[in-house]
């Protein structure tokens, strides 16, 4: 057992026969372990935990924070489709960048942060091809047609 980990045993219980209980510190130290980029394998070959465990400890851990924000999720989703509604998808992909660009600064786990840094890359190449068109439409709008002339006919 590496010096590490000494200090994060398990606890055993009789609670049920071949179980065994953790400590919240216990899992906790865990969860972080994995949230910081560690391999899943590693953590419980060293922590002795089934990995079936380390992972429900992990997205649990995950849900919890996400129903922490709950109204703040609830909020962001009805002011979406508030924006929506409003029929300009421009506004709605704004909205989407802020969101994930705020996400990314807050900080992300080493698995998410790709993930969140190549949506962002695509909103804002999808927010730039709607520039570019409607660019292209006002150049068009802009240009005036010749008078005709009843010769040319």
């Amino acid at each position: 057992m590496t010096p590490r980990s000494r200090h994060l045993r398990a606890v055993t219980a009789p609670a049920a026969a071949g179980r065994r209980s953790y400590t919240d510190e216990f899992r906790q130290a865990a969860v972080a372990r994995v949230s910081a980029g560690e391999p899943v394998a590693a953590v419980v070959r060293e922590l002795g935990v089934a990995r079936n465990t380390l992972k429900a400890w992990v997205r649990d851990s995950s849900t919890g924070a996400s129903e922490s924000e709950g109204s703040e999720v609830v909020n962001d989703a009805s002011a979406l489709l508030t924006t929506a509604a409003t029929g300009s998808r421009r506004d709605v992909l704004v909205q989407l960048r802020d969101k994930t660009a705020t996400k990314i600064d807050a900080g992300l786990s080493a698995r998410e942060y790709p993930v969140h840094v190549r949506l962002l890359d695509e909103i804002i190449q999808s927010i730039a091809a709607i520039d570019a068109q409607d660019r292209a439409d006002q150049e068009t709008i802009g240009l005036e047609d010749e008078p005709l002339d009843p010769e040319d006919i």
